[in-house]
């Protein structure tokens, strides 16, 4: 009995078709049945690749891109982000944590959705500059500012901020619930669950500050 006839080997959850990548659609987080991409892995070079190669699997039509992740790297991040942002029709949904480089590749999609327990963090993040010399570690340092502040762009306009505005104000690591996230225009909105069970839980305090009364 080979592979194919005991089913070993074969992406679980998938349609089987005579696409030539049925049998590594799992390897790349596809499942074709419901046109799905699943984003949970540190955001990198090798990654970037899959979603890539994902979304070139899946060719036109609506793609829906399931997001969680911690972050990572900024170029492969942006690399992702560039990739949705060439696809017609992406729908993007959180779960769990989006943090960091994930937050900013929700952002690709026109519709972007959070699940209720989900959690965006957003931050300028982080640089770090090896031992090399002067000059080619002044250009290094200038680059990754330079990616730093890209990523804090696409964040600072979905806000309907400023850069600088954005930096003065998630200096640190901000956690946001999906509900904040929403008021702060980093999300679309919130996915409720079609039938709730038990009691629900009382209403989070917004995340934006409001007015001071003057007396």
């Amino acid at each position: 009995m080979n592979d194919e006839e005991s089913g070993a080997g074969r992406a679980p959850g998938t349609v089987t078709t005579s696409h030539p990548l049925t049998s590594q659609l799992f390897d790349y987080g596809v499942h074709l049945a419901s046109r799905s991409l699943f984003l949970f892995d540190e955001i990198n070079r090798p990654t970037a690749a899959k979603v890539l190669m994902g979304l070139q699997v899946l060719g036109g039509g609506e793609v829906t891109v399931k997001i969680s992740t911690r972050g990572g790297c900024r170029a492969a991040g942006l690399s992702i982000y560039d990739g949705l942002r060439e696809c017609r029709e992406v729908r993007a949904v959180g779960y769990g944590e989006v943090c960091s480089m994930g937050a900013v590749i929700l952002q690709a999609a026109p519709r972007r959705e959070l699940m209720p327990n989900s959690v965006l963090m957003v931050h300028p993040g982080y640089s770090s500059v090896g031992f090399d010399h002067d000059e080619n570690t002044q250009r290094t340092a200038e680059y990754a500012k330079r990616q730093r502040d890209r990523c804090c762009e696409i964040l600072a306009e979905k806000m309907g901020i400023t850069l600088r505005r954005f930096l003065r104000r998630f200096t640190w690591d901000t956690y946001l619930s999906a509900r904040q996230a929403v008021e702060l225009g980093l999300a679309d909105r919130v996915l409720e669950p079609e039938a709730t069970h038990g009691t629900a839980a009382p209403p989070e305090p917004s995340f934006v500050a409001p007015p001071r009364r003057v007396c």
